[in-house]
Order: structure tokens, then C-alpha cells, then sequence
């Protein structure tokens, strides 16, 4: 579970900012929380970020997912040129910090690093095991300015040799490189005394899971793999009113997919998709249509098409391209997915513009559904959105809304509606429409537009 994100010098970030699914002191809606281990602490479910537009709500969904490329991606291959605040032009050369704090299993880990993203330097990286009165170090990086990178482990490795792997990992790892991103390359996995890095790495490549507003139907292809999943899938379009009665695959000619494409480029994305297994199944989008890729006996590659169907007024099923479909269903493609996932695994999901083409009944229903859906497991949904609906104490607590507003230096500041603590019987869309907790864009008035001609 995530339990804290902390960003420095990242897009519309300025000074360090913290985002925390920790609970506060709310003694509402327990049902939302997961307990932290041994400690007296608990986690957060979901969190909903409100915010003007152009506050900084999507950008915090940016640098979660800056930081998770970095790490799983590799610096080499994660575009981060000009992603510093802009606005104190000095920023370009200062270090950018990202930090997570998170619960796997029932021990907590603080992992992060501070990185200079126009020479993709990395400055600083640690690894600690937080306890409940203080932290203990798993490693420590640093690189001077000579470049020289010095890992220091806080591991006590049984067998000398493994010592010296892991060591010499360290000391192969360049300047421009994270070392939890060499280490998860190489082949140790099977040496115990590092299974704490190994699981920090796996949590952030696996369990964190980023959908922007114009994402194509992530994560669908697992639900394609599992019937049971698959019929969930087919209940959910039928529960939101979609029109549609199910789901179906269509094999679909290699030629056709790739019609009027140079042969190169298509013999360039078949190969991609070489290392399969036979039973395993990917999915890619091409255009507003989404195909399912796997091999078969003989173990060439084949596609199938993604089609919705829909009942005839005689009775009979028709079958229509997913591009047919409106921009709303498209969306639910997205976030369907999500919502079984989040009720079946532990999965954290991040969701930028969650009411982006959906009807504000759908987006309330949606943390409904996941609220309900997940209570016996860790979890957890994070979004931003402008859907004032969702300010309901009964649906939500205070510590689970938060706000993004600029300050006078353009910075993003991020805060809590806990720190307003209001009356649990108070109506807070109200008071957040008022600009009572901020967070809502102050407009002009119309007088103002000199260039209006005067129609008086």
C-alpha cells in the first residue's frame, strides 16, 4: 500500500511537497482503512484530489509515474528533460526528489532518490525499513561530483560471495542509473538477504498502476486471460448502462492490421511480441481499437480484435467495432478493468481525470463499487477530479479528500481537508464551491474583456 509520496522540483512542484494515505484522527467510515502491521496505525483506501484547473493535480499524478519510469524503465529510456519547476529557472540544475513510503506485507519501507532530470544524475538514492520508533538503512547511495558512485549495504550476507556480487553491482552502476533499477537486472532474486529490495522493486513495477485521461484500455488484456474475470467485466458494462450485452473476439488477418504500413515497421512490432509464451496472452491498441496477441500450437502470432456486442430489435447480437463505441464507453474500458483488479488484488491505482466522459452518477459509483468491493484487502484508489459529488461525508472522510492550489510563486500545494476539520454533518460541496477549503479557480468577471465589443 502506499502510505506516503513526497516531490520536490518536479513540474509545478517547487518545494517539497507530501501526499498521505495515512489516516488522521476521524473516527468515521473505519471500513476505509487498513491497519499498518503491529503499529497503531492505519492506512487509507482511497483519496480524492480537487483542484482548479491548471492547480497541479495532474502533475502529481506526473511525478508518481515519473518515478516508478525511472525505476522500472531505467533513466536511460524515461524522457525528463525540462520537467523541473520552470519558474526559478536556477531549479534546472538542482536536484528533483521523489519518495515512497510504503507498506508490503507488514513491513514499511521508505524508498527514494534525488536526481538532477536535466543530466538524469542521480545524486542520492536509500532504502530504509522504517520502525516505530526509528528507521533502519537497507542501503545508501551516493555520487560525488566526480561521478564516482559508492553503495553503502546495511545487509549482513551469510555467504561472502554474495556479499561481493551485490557489491560489485553497486560499483557497476553508472552515475545516470538508479541502482534498485541495475539491481532488479541482474539474477538475484534468489539471494534472501536482499528479498526486501527485490519486493520495493516488484511493488513499484507490479502494484502501482498510473491511468491518464486518455489511457487505451489498460490492463484489459488480464481480464481477457480469466473467464470469471471476463464475465465480471460483461456485468459491470451491463451495471453502467452501456448498452452494450457483451464482449467478443474476432481473429483478425495480420495484413489487415497493419495495411498500408511499411513492412518494416510491421515486421518491427511483430518481432516484439517473439518471446511469448503459448498461453500467454498481451494486448496493443491500435487507433480506437484494442487486440489481443498470442501464439498458437504451431507458435505463430496471432490477433484478435476486441468487439462489443449489442441486441437487435429481432433478438440477434450485433457486433461493433470499439471505435463505434462513445467516449464515455471507451472510458469504461479503462476503468472497468481497474475496478476488478482493485477488488481481487492489492493494487494501487492512480487515476487522473477519473470523471473525464462519464456521467457524475458513474463516477460516484465507481468509488462506491470500489469501496464496497475491496474491503478485505489492501488496495487502494487515488484520483483527481472536478466532480463535486463525491464531497460527501457519508461517502468519504475528511482525511480522504485532498486539495492542490498555486501559491504566489506558481508552486502546487498540496493539503487536506482534515486541516479544516469540518463537522461530519456539514455539507462540504457546498463550502468547496464557496472557496471555503480553496482549491477552485478564481475567475474574472466578464467586465474585464476589453476586447468585447460594446453591444450597448
Amino acid at each position: 500500500m502506499l502510505l506516503k509520496f513526497k516531490v520536490e522540483n518536479f513540474l509545478s512542484f517547487g518545494e517539497s511537497q507530501e501526499f498521505s494515505m495515512l489516516s488522521g484522527q476521524s473516527t468515521k467510515l473505519k471500513q476505509h482503512t487498513r491497519k499498518i502491521g503491529k503499529t497503531n496505525q492505519s492506512a487509507l483506501k482511497t483519496a480524492v484530489i480537487y483542484g482548479a484547473n491548471a492547480s497541479g493535480k495532474s502533475n502529481f499524478i506526473s511525478a508518481v509515474d515519473m518515478a516508478k519510469r525511472l525505476v522500472v524503465k531505467g533513466t536511460e529510456n524515461t524522457v525528463a528533460f525540462q520537467k523541473h519547476f520552470r519558474l526559478a529557472p536556477e531549479k534546472e540544475n538542482e536536484i528533483s526528489s521523489f519518495e515512497f513510503e510504503i507498506k508490503i506485507e507488514d513491513e514499511v519501507y521508505a524508498y527514494g532518490f534525488d536526481i538532477i532530470l536535466k543530466t538524469k544524475e542521480v545524486k542520492e538514492e536509500w532504502l530504509f525499513r522504517v520502525g516505530t520508533t526509528k528507521d533502519f538503512p537497507i542501503f545508501e547511495r551516493t555520487t560525488d561530483k566526480n561521478g564516482n558512485v559508492n553503495v553503502d549495504l546495511s545487509i549482513k550476507f551469510k555467504r561472502k560471495e554474495n556479499r561481493l556480487r551485490v557489491h560489485y553491482i553497486g560499483e557497476d552502476t553508472k552515475p545516470t542509473q538508479l541502482f534498485l533499477t541495475e539491481l532488479s537486472k541482474r539474477n538475484i532474486r534468489k539471494i534472501k538477504e536482499v528479498l526486501p529490495i527485490v519486493k520495493v522493486f516488484d511493488w513499484i513495477e507490479d502494484d502501482l498502476v498510473v491511468i491518464y485521461p486518455h489511457s487505451k484500455y489498460t490492463g484489459i488484456e488480464l481480464i481477457g486471460n480469466d473467464e470469471t474475470l471476463s464475465d465480471g467485466f460483461c456485468e459491470f458494462l451491463k451495471l453502467f448502462d452501456t448498452g452494450i450485452s457483451g464482449i467478443e473476439t474476432k481473429a483478425e488477418k495480420v495484413e489487415n492490421i497493419f495495411k498500408g504500413m511499411p513492412e518494416e515497421i510491421k515486421n518491427d512490432i511483430v518481432q516484439n511480441f517473439d518471446d511469448m509464451e503459448n498461453k500467454e496472452r498481451r494486448g496493443v491498441v491500435f487507433g480506437d481499437d484494442f487486440f489481443s496477441i498470442y501464439k498458437d500450437i504451431d507458435g505463430e502470432i496471432k490477433f484478435s480484435k476486441l468487439m462489443t456486442k449489442h441486441i437487435s430489435k429481432k433478438g440477434n447480437d450485433i457486433l461493433f467495432d470499439l471505435g463505434d463505441e462513445s467516449d464515455g464507453t471507451q472510458r469504461m474500458f479503462d476503468l472497468i478493468p481497474a475496478l476488478i483488479m482493485l477488488a481481487v488484488s492489492d493494487k494501487t491505482f492512480l487515476i487522473d481525470e477519473l470523471d473525464r466522459s462519464l456521467h457524475p452518477l458513474l463516477s460516484k459509483k465507481i468509488i462506491e463499487l470500489f469501496l464496497k468491493n475491496s474491503i478485505n484487502n489492501n488496495s487502494q484508489l487515488i484520483v483527481t477530479t472536478h466532480e463535486s459529488s463525491l464531497l460527501d461525508l457519508k461517502l468519504l472522510r475528511r482525511d480522504e479528500v485532498w486539495f492542490v492550489k498555486k501559491n504566489e510563486h506558481g508552486e502546487s500545494i498540496l493539503y487536506s481537508l482534515e486541516e479544516y476539520k469540518p463537522r461530519h454533518d456539514k455539507e462540504i460541496r457546498k463550502g468547496y464551491l464557496h472557496g471555503r477549503f480553496e482549491g477552485i479557480p478564481e475567475i474574472g468577471s466578464v467586465e474585464e474583456l476589453t476586447w468585447l465589443p460594446n453591444l450597448n
